[in-house]
């Protein structure tokens, strides 16, 4: 990160270090460092402010934080890391080693690592020491503060280094990663909205199509006309090519319905099957049986339809000499039971969770 690019700071809309990490993940991150270099951290967000615990903060520092020196010695060690956009490693007003590792992802400034409060020997000239207008006379005179801070373990300063360069590189590949996998969520999101609003489209154009066909299609006045077609046939006294049409119209008004009772379910498939009858005589016979128990359950129009039209079809082919066709619906333990025997052959279907009209 020597070389300095546009930092762009991020904004409350967008993805922070909670967001970046997860609240869990940063946590055991921290404990995790701590716990093998010794330092104590806390994680700031872009604004300075602390976002996670104190991890591993000596008692002396603990004691030092309730005044303002310590806020004030890390939002200048913030404000330097960010101009620089690399670590920045400093004395605090205490002469205790920090460093602050600001986190940027894609150019974007996230927040601030604070580490440190370690002494240290060998400290380079180099290095700046923070200096606030603050009484620090507890921390020199006081014996429980001179207690504590002699305390605090000494760091070799390449070591501390050292270590500081490891943080960086855990935490930016880490938040670089984390960044990645949410980009490509939020794309593989946006092409899942695009798709979404896509279909929504095709949904609405198909039932502006279907509606028109409906609207041109009138059942109604396909049922009346049949009727009437009927009527004229009986009065021309073609009792049969009337008994087929007004079984027909019966029929395509039964079928509007997604679903049925079993009842009308059984008069309309004696619609359907009674036009075969008729038109193939002797070759054909067929036989509708429900109980009292299952003719007012509802069930899907037009179930047993499928099952039959092979059959049907075979014998208007003539692949057929004779075709007899038994249905019985039952009503058992919630459950309607559709038996469907043709000739020697029988299959069956089941139909769970009936319900009342």
């Amino acid at each position: 990160m020597d070389n300095k690019t546009s930092l762009i700071y991020q904004n409350e809309n967008e993805v922070g270090l909670l967001e970046l990490f997860g609240e869990k993940t940063l946590d055991e991150l921290l404990a995790a460092i701590s716990k093998v270099t010794g330092l104590g951290i806390v994680i700031s967000d872009y604004a300075g402010k602390p976002i996670s615990e104190m991890v591993n903060f000596k008692p002396f520092c603990q004691k030092m934080r309730k005044s303002n020196s310590c806020q004030l010695s890390d939002a200048s060690g913030l404000a330097q890391a960010t101009a620089l956009q690399r670590r920045f490693i400093y004395c605090c007003p205490c002469g205790l080693l920090e460093v602050v590792i600001p986190i940027i992802i894609n150019h974007r400034y996230l927040g601030g690592f604070l580490a440190g409060q370690v002494r240290c020997k060998n400290i380079p000239e180099s290095v700046p020491h923070m200096q606030v207008q603050t009484d620090l006379k507890k921390y020199r005179q006081d014996p429980s503060y001179i207690e504590a801070y002699n305390e605090i373990p000494f760091y070799d300063f390449k070591t501390f280094c050292d270590i500081s360069e490891l943080i960086y590189h855990i935490v930016t590949l880490l938040g670089e990663k984390s960044m990645a996998n949410i980009q490509n969520f939020q794309v593989e999101k946006d092409k899942l909205l695009e798709q979404n609003h896509k279909l929504t489209l095709e949904m609405f154009s198909l039932r502006s199509k279907l509606d028109a066909v409906t609207q041109k299609f009138d059942p109604f006045f396909l049922y009346n006309v049949l009727i009437d077609i009927s009527n004229m046939a009986y009065l021309e006294e073609a009792v049969e090519t009337y008994e087929m049409i007004n079984h027909l119209a019966r029929y395509l008004r039964s079928v509007s319905d997604d679903e049925i009772h079993v009842k009308d379910e059984a008069d309309c498939l004696n619609h359907y099957l009674e036009i075969f009858r008729i038109k193939n005589r002797d070759s054909f016979h067929y036989d509708i049986y429900f109980d009292k128990k299952a003719q007012s359950k509802i069930i899907p129009s037009n179930i047993i339809m499928p099952f039959l039209k092979t059959y049907i079809f075979q014998l208007v082919e003539h692949s057929l000499k004779k075709l007899s066709i038994k249905v019985e619906i039952k009503y058992k333990i919630n459950r309607i039971l559709i038996r469907i025997m043709i000739e020697k052959e029988m299959s069956e279907l089941t139909y769970s969770n009936v319900h009342m009209a």
